[in-house]
């Protein structure tokens, strides 16, 4: 009985684990695919592409505003 018990618990990790896996291969191709679609911003340009994009990422958010950055970065 013991070892019937041991040998289900054992075979249910593994299942669990299976899918897992599973589920992350499907995660890894979705976001693949959404970074295949957005177009990265010019050399030395990701800084003010973040700052140009602040405005537009807190629109949506409505039940509270972006966090504060605890290091910000120098002015332009």
């Amino acid at each position: 009985m013991n070892e019937e018990r041991k040998t289900l618990d054992r075979e249910l990790a593994r299942v669990k684990m299976s899918a897992n896996r599973v589920a992350v291969v499907e995660a890894n191709e979705k976001i693949h695919k959404l970074l295949i679609e957005k177009l990265l911003p010019e050399k030395g340009k990701l800084l003010e592409a973040v700052m140009k994009a602040g405005p537009l990422l807190q629109t949506p958010l409505v039940a509270e505003p972006l966090p504060e950055w605890r290091h910000p970065p120098l002015p332009l």
